[in-house]
């Protein structure tokens, strides 16, 4: 069973703010998608749940180093199939276990349902780490402040 804090992190740090596209969508749709979002990768989706996943990497590797026209190459043919996904009330850990085994940096969240509600990041998850080892140490060895020279 997970923390209850940590699981608001979870739903705190995902950023509902999904850059998406269908599969039906050109590469050079999403790559102007993801300069206007300034995001490295997109999802595509399909009646809201996630069927594949587009990075910068994937549209370099998949699409400009094979010579294809990013104007007519779809998504479908440069996304990720396997999109991992965690649901919302996942526990951060679990997150950051489920990226390093897949070994991933970006996960999509998804409800219930399995409609994407928002996208999870290493950094995102290195960042909330990080703050809590913050606290922590905080707690352990607080700061001492100086005291000033009396007059």
């Amino acid at each position: 069973m997970s923390s209850p804090q940590t699981t608001s992190a979870l739903k705190n740090i995902m950023d509902p703010n999904i850059t998406y596209c269908l599969s039906s969508t050109t590469v050079l749709e999403v790559a102007q998608a993801m300069r206007e979002d300034d995001v490295g990768a997109v999802l595509v989706l399909s009646n809201g749940e996630p069927q594949g996943i587009i990075t910068d990497r994937d549209i370099v590797m998949r699409c400009i180093l094979d010579r294809l026209d990013p104007k007519l190459t779809t998504a479908a043919h440069v996304m990720s199939e396997e999109v991992e996904c965690v649901r919302w009330d996942q526990d951060i850990y679990d997150v950051a276990e489920i990226m390093r085994n897949a070994q991933v940096r970006r996960v999509a969240v998804v409800d219930e349902g399995g409609n994407a509600v928002g996208v999870v990041s290493f950094d995102d998850v290195f960042d909330l780490l990080s703050e809590e080892l913050d606290n922590l140490r905080e707690a352990v060895h607080p700061r001492r402040h100086k005291l000033a020279p009396a007059a």
